[in-house]
C-alpha cells in the first residue's frame, strides 16, 4: 500500500469513528420497535423523540418515523440545516401517519402544551405526521435568533383547550421576542382546532414573521379564526379551504404586503375575510384578496360582511365571489388610514340575509375605485351600492359596474358621501322603477343623472338573468 492510498484510508477511518458524513444520512425511529441504544438504522431504529433531540443532525439528514406508532413526546430539534440542504422529519413505513400526542394516555388531557417545539432551527421540514391533543402543534418562537426556511406539511393537526396555562392554542404559533422569522410555510396540512371559544386558532402568527406561505390546508371549525396573520409582512395566504368559525376564517391585520387568494370560505359568525388595523391605522396597508369564493359570512349578526377592508389603505379585493353574507357582501371603512382602496371585479349575490345594508357598503372612506363588479339582488333588498360617509370620506369613483336590482334599489349616497362622489358608464338592470337615494331625496334614474350630474353615460337596461357565475377571472 503506498504512503497516498494509506493516509486516505487514515482519514476515511478517523471520520468514521468520529461520526463525520461526507452526505446526508437517514435515522429512524419506531417507538414499537425501537431501542435508544440502536444506531438508527432502518433495521435498528431508535425508540424515543427524546433520543432524537439529544442527536445532532447534519445538513440534509433526514429523520424518519415509524408510521402507525405513536410517541408521548415532543419533538425538539437541536439542529439546522443550511440554504438546499434541510433537515427533514418524516415518516417511513406503511399504515396512518406517527402520531406525537400531547397527552399520556387520555385523548383530550393535556400533558404537554406543544407538540413540535422548533426550537429556533432553520432550514428544517416537518411532514407527514399526526400532531393531536396538544395546545400548539408547531411552535415556532424566536428570542433573538433569525429563524429561517421552516416548513410543515401534509400533517394532521389537533388542537386542545390547553390545561391548566390558559385558553390559547393553535395548530401553528409564531411569534417572536426580538428575533425573525422568515421564509415559514403552512402547506398542505389538515387542522382541527379547538372549536368552542375564543383565543383558538388554526394557524396564528403573532408578530415578527416575513415571507411567508399559508397554502393547500383545510380547517375545521376553530373557536377564533382559521387563519391569523398579525403584525407580519409579504406574506400569501392561497387555496384554503374552511369555515364555521367563532370569528372569521382569515384575519390579516397590523399587516402588509399580504396576498390572501383562491381560498374556500363559508358560514363563518364574522367576516369571512377581514383585513383590518387594530394597534394602529397605520399599519395595514398593500394587501390583495382576489379571487376568493365566500359565502355565508357573519351568521352570528354582528361584524357581518362577506369581505371586509377596516382602517385599511391602498388595498385591492378583487375578482371574488360572494354570497348569502348576513349583511353586506362587501364592506369598507378606511377612517383615517389613507384609503386608496380598490373594490373591482367581483360577482355579489344574495347577500343581507339578515338586514337591509348595501351589496357593497362603504363608510367614511377616500379615494376608493369601485369598477367592474357584479351585484346581484340583495335578499334584504337593500341597495346595491351604499356610501354612508364619514368625517374623511372624499373620491368615491364608481364606474363600469354591472348593478341589478330587483325592486329598483340601486344607489344610497348619504350626504356625507357626496364630496367627489363619481359615477359613470354603469349598466343598470331592474324589473321595476330604478330608485337613487341623494341624501335624503330618492329619485328616477333621468332625475339622478338630472340633478346630480352622475351616470351621464351610464345605461338602464330591464332586468337581466339571473346568474351566479362566481368570481371573475384576474389577467
Amino acid at each position: 500500500m503506498n504512503g497516498w492510498l494509506r493516509r486516505s484510508l487514515v482519514i476515511t477511518m478517523l471520520a468514521a469513528g468520529l461520526g463525520l458524513q461526507a452526505g446526508a444520512a437517514t435515522y429512524y425511529v419506531s417507538s414499537s420497535r425501537g431501542r435508544d441504544t440502536n444506531l438508527g438504522l432502518l433495521g435498528a431504529p431508535w425508540q424515543t423523540v427524546a433520543r432524537v433531540n439529544r442527536a445532532r443532525f447534519l445538513p440534509g439528514d433526514v429523520v424518519l418515523f415509524r408510521r402507525g406508532d405513536l410517541w408521548r413526546e415532543t419533538l425538539r430539534p437541536g439542529s439546522s440545516g443550511a440554504e438546499g440542504k434541510v433537515i427533514r422529519f418524516g415518516a417511513y413505513g406503511t399504515g396512518p401517519k406517527p402520531v406525537i400526542s400531547g397527552s399520556d394516555s387520555e385523548p383530550g388531557r393535556l400533558v404537554r402544551d406543544v407538540g413540535i417545539d422548533n426550537n429556533e432551527q432553520s432550514h428544517v421540514v416537518y411532514e407527514d405526521c399526526d400532531v393531536r391533543d396538544v395546545r400548539q402543534g408547531l411552535r415556532l418562537y424566536s428570542w433573538r435568533a433569525q429563524v429561517r426556511d421552516v416548513t410543515i406539511q401534509n400533517c394532521d393537526v389537533t388542537t386542545v383547550q390547553s390545561q391548566p396555562h390558559g385558553t390559547m392554542s393553535a395548530g401553528v404559533y409564531a411569534s417572536v421576542n426580538t428575533g425573525n422569522l422568515s421564509g415559514i410555510t403552512v402547506r398542505d396540512n389538515r387542522f382541527t382546532p379547538y372549536a368552542t371559544g375564543l383565543e383558538h386558532w388554526g394557524v396564528y402568527f403573532v408578530r415578527g414573521v416575513s415571507d411567508f406561505r399559508i397554502e393547500g390546508n383545510h380547517f375545521g371549525p376553530a373557536g377564533e379564526d382559521a387563519i391569523t396573520i398579525w403584525h407580519s409582512e409579504h406574506g400569501w395566504i392561497g387555496d384554503n379551504t374552511g369555515g364555521g368559525n367563532g370569528e372569521n376564517t382569515i384575519d390579516v391585520k397590523d399587516s402588509h404586503d399580504v396576498v390572501v387568494r383562491g381560498n374556500q370560505v363559508d358560514n363563518d359568525a364574522e367576516y369571512n375575510i377581514v383585513v383590518h388595523g387594530v394597534d394602529s391605522d397605520r399599519l395595514t396597508y398593500n394587501v390583495t384578496v382576489e379571487q376568493n369564493q365566500c359565502r355565508r359570512g357573519g351568521q352570528g349578526g354582528h361584524l357581518d360582511a362577506g369581505i371586509a377592508l377596516l382602517l385599511v389603505r391602498n388595498s385591492v379585493v378583487r375578482g371574488n365571489g360572494v354570497e348569502g353574507a348576513y349583511g353586506s357582501g362587501i364592506f369598507v371603512n378606511d377612517a383615517a388610514a389613507g384609503g386608496g382602496n380598490e373594490i373591482s371585479l367581483n360577482d355579489l349575490h344574495g347577500n343581507g340575509i339578515g338586514r337591509t345594508t348595501g351589496a357593497i357598503s362603504l363608510e367614511d372612506v377616500s379615494e376608493t375605485d369601485i369598477h367592474h363588479n357584479h351585484v346581484g339582488g340583495q335578499e334584504s333588498l337593500g341597495y346595491a351600492l351604499r356610501a354612508q360617509g364619514g368625517p374623511h370620506t372624499h373620491g368615491i369613483q364608481v364606474e363600469d359596474n354591472r348593478f341589478q336590482s330587483e325592486d329598483g334599489k340601486l344607489f344610497d349616497v348619504a350626504e356625507a358621501a357626496q364630496a367627489g362622489f363619481l359615477s359613470d358608464h354603469n349598466s343598470f338592470y331592474t324589473e321595476g322603477g330604478a330608485r337613487f337615494l341623494w341624501g335624503s331625496g330618492e329619485q328616477s334614474f333621468v332625475a339622478w343623472q338630472q340633478n346630480t350630474g352622475q351616470d351621464l353615460h351610464s345605461q338602464m337596461l330591464a332586468a337581466e338573468p339571473s346568474t351566479n357565475t362566481g368570481a371573475a377571472s384576474v389577467h
